[in-house]
């Protein structure tokens, strides 16, 4: 008795040791042949039955092999659904983390996905087949390699890669000219590559703290830049092209080795105040030593004062 076909022999190997449904066992006769109609007796699942996302989801979570319904995962605060179809992911709760994406499964209908501060280390190619995703937020964590697969993410609007390792960036980034918000702050990054100017769409571009030490000129002419940080870097010179920046409304440049603007540049300082943040440390510390303590000082006299009127009111009364 030959198989339906070759996928049918894979998912068997995979599944003849389980029911699917209530988790018993398949019994075969010795010498007895396992046919699809077999399998569907025995499990009522056919082997060609796609799974639901949350079947996917659970499988690759728990490393399990069981069916389940598709409202079971989309009930949980991490994950959305819409018409049965996982759309979000969120992965960095206490319930919910994914340190790494080997074996990820195939969402059909993903748009957001995220998992900072997890410790992940590698992109697998997994992930670049998720080309319905419109964000991915992988910040603060160990990533050292963007493979050029990131380039099938066609869809891509928000990328967040900051605080991470990486030293490089492939060119196929580039190519994904529908992305919007691009954060590679707190990298190790030691350029930026001139293909950025293929980035139409971009409104959005954080670059501070790397070791940036030159701006292209087609980062400059991007049609749609609104708010640039390259704040902590070491950039010496800013190109003439930067007077052709026009819709720029927020910037940083400061903590980099540039003196001045270039004659004409729209941009009227090399820091826009929008972004400085210098007032918020010394605010930290005024509290810190000024205000905490007084309250902590307040709090011990009210004690004080409460234990010594309860002292007298048990005098007098032990008096009377």
């Amino acid at each position: 008795m030959k198989f339906v076909n070759f996928s049918a022999l894979l998912f068997l190997l995979n599944e003849v040791s389980f029911n699917l449904v209530s988790g018993k066992a398949i019994n075969l006769k010795k010498g007895e042949a396992f046919t699809e109609e077999k399998f569907v007796l025995e499990t009522g699942t056919s082997m060609n039955e796609e799974k639901n996302d949350c079947t996917k989801f659970y499988n690759f979570i728990r490393g399990d092999n069981k069916v389940y319904s598709i409202d079971e995962c989309c009930s949980e605060n991490d994950v959305t659904c819409e018409n049965g179809y996982i759309t979000e992911i969120n992965a960095n709760s206490d319930l919910l983390k994914i340190s790494d994406f080997t074996g990820f499964p195939y969402f059909s209908k993903i748009k957001s996905l995220s998992s900072y501060s997890n410790g992940v280390k590698t992109l697998p190619e997994e992930l670049f087949k998720l080309t319905t995703l419109e964000s991915l937020d992988l910040y603060n964590n160990q990533i050292e390699t963007i493979p050029p697969s990131i380039g099938s993410l066609k869809n891509l609007k928000n990328l967040q890669l900051n605080n991470n390792k990486i030293k490089n960036v492939p060119e196929e980034l580039f190519t994904l000219s529908n992305l919007e918000k691009l954060n590679l702050s707190n990298n190790k990054l030691e350029a930026i590559p001139t293909s950025v100017g293929a980035l139409s769409n971009l409104e959005e571009l954080i670059l501070s703290y790397n070791k940036i030490k030159t701006i292209p000129d087609e980062l400059c002419k991007l049609p749609n830049l609104k708010h640039l940080r390259l704040e902590n870097n070491e950039i010496g010179t800013l190109p003439p092209s930067i007077n052709e920046i026009k819709k720029i409304e927020k910037y940083d440049l400061s903590d980099n080795k540039v003196k001045s603007l270039p004659d004409g540049s729209p941009l009227t300082n090399i820091n826009d105040k929008e972004y400085d943040n210098s007032a918020i440390p010394l605010i930290v510390v005024i509290m810190g030593c000024f205000v905490i303590p007084i309250c902590v000082i307040s709090i011990c006299i009210c004690l004080i004062i409460c234990i010594i009127a309860h002292l007298r009111k048990r005098k007098n009364g032990i008096s009377n």
